[in-house]
């Protein structure tokens, strides 16, 4: 039987997980006139903070496949916030570099970050906070467990099997 205390739990983290979502998406939105999406403003943070490095290298940082990146590297080529050339050492490899539109757009975003966990601890004591970073930091190990989330997806194949 599920405690109380776990339903609660799951309800808050789902909660704050979409309304962070909508509030970014909403300010990424009011920051670029609409010009960029969530995906997109990522990427390009992505690639700010892997400055020199290969389409490859920056579709495993994301965790996505380079067919991936190069369809959202070509849109924002056309919009603007970045460039490809060929690398000088190899030419089959591709880097990507921001623009100074691409910058802009960066720059908002994390100011947007910086905003948002201001508002967010505002008024708390330094306990809570170093409190909350404990608790942040062991959601986000789990989180980046591999055999932690390898279990836990057995665990979700073993329920599909009971049904």
């Amino acid at each position: 039987m599920v405690s109380q205390k776990n339903i609660e739990l799951n309800e808050l983290a789902v909660e704050i997980y979409n309304l962070i979502l909508k509030l970014e998406t909403k300010s990424i939105n009011l920051m670029t006139s609409g010009a960029l999406t969530l995906n997109e403003v990522h990427t390009l943070k992505s690639i700010y903070e892997n400055h020199n490095k290969s389409m490859s290298e920056i579709a495993t940082k994301l965790g996505i496949k380079i067919s991936t990146l190069t369809v959202t590297v070509v849109r924002l080529e056309k919009k603007g916030f970045l460039m490809r050339r060929r690398s000088d050492n190899d030419r089959r490899t591709v880097l990507i570099e921001l623009t100074d539109k691409g910058h802009i757009a960066v720059r908002a975003h994390n100011y947007f970050h910086e905003k948002f966990v201001d508002c967010a601890t505002e008024g708390l004591d330094e306990k809570k906070i170093d409190t909350l970073l404990i608790v942040l930091k062991k959601i986000l190990n789990f989180l980046k467990d591999k055999n932690r989330i390898k279990e836990f997806k057995f665990q979700c194949m073993d329920f599909k099997k009971q049904k």
